[in-house]
C-alpha cells in the first residue's frame, strides 16, 4: 500500500488508507463490473454524495472536484444507475480525489489553488530568468508565469483552469500571427522604397522587424500544433506530463512561461516603428522631423504610462 500511495508524498495516516482503499475497491468494480451488482439503495447512496460533491463545486470558486459531468450520466431517476459499470467509474474518480487532496486530514486542500505543502502559488519565488525576459518581452511571460503556477499547484494540473488557459493562447495567437503576417507584409514594401538609405538604422531596423515577425508567426504555428494535440479534455494526462518535462527544479515553469510569451513579445517589437520614425526623421532640420518627433513623444509618455 505504501507504494501505490507515495504519490501523495505525505504522512499516512489511518484514515488516508481507508480512503485509498475504497478508491481500489471501486477501481476493481471499474475493471470487472460484470462481477458486481447495483441495488437501488446504493445507487441513491452514489446519488446523494454526487449531490453534495456538486454543491461544493458549484459553491466555490476554485473546487478541487471537478463531478459535474459524471453528475450528469447520474440524474436522479426512479431506477437504478444505468451500467453495472458507473458506480465503480465514478466512485474511483472520487476516491481518487479525496485522496490527492488529503481529505479529512490537517492541512487538507479545500481547493484547487491551496497548497498542502505550504507553496502557495502567489509566494513562488521568481528567478533572474523571467524577470529579465518579462522584461524584454513587455510582461508577457510574467503574466502567463502567475497563470501557470496557479493551475499548477504541488505539481498537480487542474482541468478547468488548463481548458481555459489553452482556449484563451489559442485565441490570442490568431491575432499575433495576423499582425505578424501585416508586418512581414509592411516591411518588405517598406525595403522597397526608392530613396531609403543603403545602409543605416532604418534599413537595420526594418530587416530586425522582419525576422521578429517571421520568428513569431513560426513559433505560433510550431506551438499551436502542440497545444491543440492537448486541447480535449481527455488529454490532460499529455498536458500533466508536458509541464513535468518543461519544469526546473530551480525556476519552475519559467522556461514555458518564456516560451508561450514568446509570441506577443516578438509581434509587439517596436523595430518597424523605429524604422518609419528614423525614415521620417532622417532631416531633423524639416517641418515633417519636428512634427512627427513631437508626436512620437507624446506616444511614447502614453505608452509607458499605459504600461
Amino acid at each position: 500500500m505504501a507504494y501505490w500511495m507515495a504519490q501523495v508524498g505525505v504522512k499516512l495516516e489511518p484514515r488516508m488508507m481507508g480512503i485509498f482503499l475504497k478508491y481500489q475497491f471501486y477501481k476493481h468494480w471499474d475493471n470487472f463490473p460484470d462481477q458486481q451488482e447495483v441495488i437501488l439503495e446504493q445507487s441513491y447512496a452514489i446519488q446523494k454524495m454526487l449531490d453534495n460533491a456538486l454543491a461544493g463545486e458549484y459553491l466555490h470558486n476554485g473546487s478541487a472536484m471537478i463531478i459535474d459531468r459524471q453528475l450528469r450520466i447520474a440524474e436522479k431517476r426512479e431506477e437504478p444507475l444505468k451500467g453495472e459499470c458507473l458506480p465503480g467509474r465514478m466512485m474511483q474518480h472520487f476516491y481518487h480525489d479525496q485522496l490527492l487532496n488529503l481529505h479529512s486530514q490537517r492541512g487538507a486542500r479545500s481547493d484547487r489553488q491551496q497548497s498542502v505543502f505550504n507553496n502557495p502559488p502567489d509566494k513562488v519565488r521568481r528567478s533572474w530568468f523571467i524577470t529579465f525576459f518579462g522584461a524584454a518581452l513587455f510582461w508577457a511571460p510574467s503574466h502567463h508565469l502567475a497563470g501557470l503556477n496557479n493551475m499548477w499547484v504541488d505539481k498537480l494540473l487542474a482541468k478547468q483552469p488548463w481548458n481555459l488557459l489553452v482556449s484563451t493562447l489559442l485565441r490570442e495567437w490568431d491575432g499575433h500571427r495576423l499582425v505578424a503576417t501585416i508586418l512581414i507584409t509592411a516591411n518588405v514594401s517598406f525595403l522597397g522604397v526608392n530613396d531609403l538609405p543603403s545602409d543605416g538604422i532604418v534599413k537595420i531596423a526594418c530587416f530586425l522587424s522582419t525576422i521578429s515577425s517571421s520568428t513569431s508567426f513560426v513559433l505560433i504555428t510550431a506551438l499551436e500544433g502542440r497545444i491543440r494535440n492537448m486541447e480535449s479534455l481527455h488529454n490532460i494526462v499529455k498536458a500533466q506530463a508536458w509541464l513535468n518535462l518543461l519544469n526546473n527544479e530551480n525556476i519552475g515553469l519559467e522556461i514555458l512561461a518564456v516560451l508561450l510569451g514568446l509570441p506577443y513579445g516578438l509581434t509587439i517589437m517596436v523595430f518597424f516603428t523605429i524604422a518609419f520614425m528614423s525614415y521620417c526623421m532622417h532631416d531633423v532640420k524639416s517641418i515633417t522631423a519636428i512634427i512627427v518627433g513631437t508626436v512620437l513623444l507624446w506616444h511614447l509618455v502614453i505608452l509607458i504610462w499605459s504600461l
